[in-house]
């Protein structure tokens, strides 16, 4: 992530954000994963909340053509008590021949959040495969810049995370009600089939696409990445934050 840590501004800091590491070796029969970062919280934290965490279980049907049917199959969300569930809610912010991004609301009360990055093929082998990925609790209402109306998100996620694999760099920013991440993926994305909608970022021509409340700007670069930005606001602040983040981070993105 350094291409992007050393492009952003200091212009705010994050109070109270507490992001918590993905477990996966809770219960006895609890699946292995990939890779999990951990992140420890901060000194003003959010009211404790009993943590859940997301399982991923590599099924046999992950070999399927669409990643979408990979996280049906394989995502589960661990409550407390180490019970399994089906994750309450998951969005998709972009998707190619190779790889899938998708943010998932793990618990009921929307306390916790996730994200994962799909990709298969190459050392990872056929099956679809989370790189990296962690666990954020939401913070309390008022402490988080994320909850200021932006028109960067270099000023919202400065030192909130950074995920870094060998196809895959993100920065994730949750606030008490909503949600913005980018990054970009070593691979190549794809338009939807339908209701994408064509637009020109910083010079280069990408695509808006909507999954429920989320909306997300996904930029192919010549250098054959791709750009993506995503969140839970209006549209039209998504394509504008996404168009001044891309502008301001795109000698590193061509790197």
């Amino acid at each position: 992530m350094r291409y992007i840590l050393r492009r952003l501004p200091f212009l705010c800091l994050v109070l109270g954000l507490l992001a918590l590491p993905a477990l996966a070796g809770c219960g006895a029969a609890t699946p292995a994963v990939s890779h999990v970062s951990t992140k420890q919280p901060t000194a003003t934290a959010t009211a404790p909340v009993a943590r859940w965490n997301l399982i991923w279980l590599n099924a046999d049907s992950d070999r399927s053509d669409a990643p979408q049917a990979a996280y049906a199959s394989s995502a589960l969300a661990q409550s407390p008590d180490g019970a399994l569930h089906t994750p309450s809610a998951a969005w998709w912010l972009a998707i190619g021949p190779n790889f899938g991004l998708v943010v998932v609301q793990l618990d009921p009360g929307d306390h916790f959040l996730t994200y994962l990055p799909l990709t298969r093929g190459g050392p990872l082998g056929p099956n679809w495969l989370p790189t990296a990925y962690s666990v954020y609790q939401r913070p309390a209402p008022g402490q988080s810049a994320a909850d200021a109306t932006v028109s960067d998100t270099s000023a919202i996620c400065q030192g909130i995370d950074a995920q870094q694999s060998p196809s895959f760099d993100a920065m994730f920013c949750p606030s008490a009600t909503h949600f913005y991440m980018y990054g970009r993926f070593n691979l190549q994305a794809k338009p939807p089939t339908t209701g994408a909608t064509f637009v020109t970022l910083a010079g280069y021509h990408g695509w808006l696409q909507h999954d429920g409340p989320v909306t997300s700007a996904v930029v192919p670069l010549p250098n054959g990445a791709t750009f993506v930005y995503g969140g839970d606001d209006d549209p039209a602040q998504i394509q504008t934050m996404a168009a001044t983040t891309l502008s301001r981070n795109l000698a590193d993105l061509m790197n």
